[in-house]
């Protein structure tokens, strides 16, 4: 188990590019329609790579935390149960990933931190499960968000997230109901 740190040095790491959402707002949806039907969706180094590039960085600079700036961090549950037997034994550092609340679980909160992680990055983007799902076609409850929040912050990590003012059709009432769940969230720190 790992102290939590005050982290001076940390580095950017990148384990798999790509993601399974078609959110509006993202890069990602008009890039898979360019590249359809020319190979997966999802591409994700192995397990020993990423920790061997890790590693690298490790035996050569200060490291405090790995950053892990995948889109979607969690994404592969067979990926993440080897990351969590592997991880902590040769790397031994803390680190922070990006995560969808909707895929939240015990089982991926246990090998979080198993794993050894600090903190997770998540998008509310809106308070408003209606313009979430509307303007963001993004499928996800704000009860889901709350309790994922809930066993994250059980589990002892930080959860950061990430919010989005001003869309499309957003009333300052929108505005406010974005505000409340960070708050129900208890968001260490919302962007």
């Amino acid at each position: 188990e790992y102290e939590s740190p005050r982290p001076r040095r940390f580095w950017f790491f990148l384990t798999g590019r790509g993601c399974p959402y078609n959110c509006t707002y993202c890069f990602n949806q008009p890039y898979y329609e360019l590249y359809k039907n020319k190979g997966n969706r999802i591409r994700r180094l192995s397990v020993d790579r990423a920790i061997e590039e890790i590693l690298s960085v490790k035996e050569n600079f200060s490291l405090d935390l790995v950053n892990f700036i995948d889109d979607c961090f969690i994404v592969e549950m067979g990926w993440l149960e080897e990351f969590a037997d592997k991880y902590p034994i040769r790397v031994k550092i803390p680190f922070n990933c990006n995560i969808t609340f909707d895929r939240i679980n015990k089982q991926v909160v246990e090998l979080l931190k198993r794993a050894g992680c600090y903190s997770v990055t998540g998008g509310i983007e809106s308070g408003n499960p209606e313009i979430r799902k509307e303007i963001l076609n993004r499928k996800v409850s704000n009860r889901q968000i709350i309790e994922a929040c809930r066993m994250l912050k059980k589990a002892g990590m930080r959860v950061f997230t990430q919010n989005i003012l001003a869309l499309p059709k957003e009333t300052l009432e929108n505005a406010f109901e974005t505000l409340d769940i960070n708050i129900q969230c208890k968001a260490d720190y919302p962007l």
